[in-house]
């Protein structure tokens, strides 16, 4: 009861209402939602490391013998280096006729069975454009091999998300169905995922390799029907086997 001249209880604080508790439950997926956003965006990008912009330049790659059609720009075969000046793969490995190839921006070293030829490619991004540069080797009349490379793509922490979402888009953009042989692997250094696209007319067999924030994505397309399933293993075996990411 309360007595005649004293206060009585004080009024208890009301609590949040509605609307403000719906805001910070919201609030607090906002992280999560840019995270998923930033990953679709980059999805059309890692697509285009494939495609090079073009809609029909993913089948056309293993067509016409890998040479990117859609590419702005294309500087031509790029300087080879012997086995002797390159630190990163080791020639003996190779297979015979192939050579020792250094990126001559300084990304990777490879083993190919010719020089590449090259093109760049800007690529736009939120906070600003990069360059896609695509080596692209023809092997036989059924095989091509393009490795593309695009510095400042990968945010940090994203490395395994923008790796599945090759894998992803890849099939999408082909219209085929992408095989995953394993999670994506951190050896501490760098990620890596291995993944295979099967579409109609072909199949390409994929390595994706995050080192800081660059993608490095490896390629194999094999039209189909396969003369020589033998000889195509081996060549992907030497492409991934070979391929020292640097940067």
């Amino acid at each position: 009861a309360t007595v005649a001249g004293q206060p009585g209880p004080a009024e208890p604080e009301p609590g949040p209402t509605r609307s403000a508790r719906v805001l910070r439950q919201v609030s607090r997926f906002i992280p999560v939602l840019i995270f998923i956003a930033l990953a679709i965006a980059v999805v059309a990008t890692i697509v285009a490391l494939i495609d090079g912009g073009d809609d029909d330049s993913d089948l056309s790659r293993a067509d016409v013998g890998g040479v990117s059609q859609s590419a702005p720009t294309t500087t031509g075969p790029a300087p080879t280096t012997s086995s002797a000046t390159t630190t990163g793969v080791d020639a003996s490995e190779f297979p015979d006729g192939w050579i020792a190839y250094s990126d001559p921006d300084g990304s990777f070293e490879a083993a190919l069975p010719a020089t590449p030829s090259v093109s760049r490619e800007e690529v736009p991004l939120p906070d600003g454009p990069a360059i896609r540069r695509e080596y692209t080797v023809p092997v036989g009349a059924s095989r091509s091999i393009v490795l593309g490379v695009t510095p400042g793509l990968v945010p940090a922490g994203a490395a395994a998300a923008i790796l599945e979402s090759a894998a992803r888009g890849s099939a999408a953009r082909l219209g085929g169905t992408a095989a995953v042989s394993a999670p994506p692997v951190d050896d501490g250094t760098r990620s890596y995922l291995d993944f295979s696209v099967a579409y109609p007319g072909g199949l390409m067999e994929a390595r994706g390799i995050v080192v800081g924030t660059t993608l490095h994505l490896l390629t194999v397309v094999v039209r189909e029907p396969d003369p020589d399933p033998v000889a195509s293993a081996a060549v992907v075996e030497a492409v991934f086997d070979n391929y020292v990411a640097t940067t």
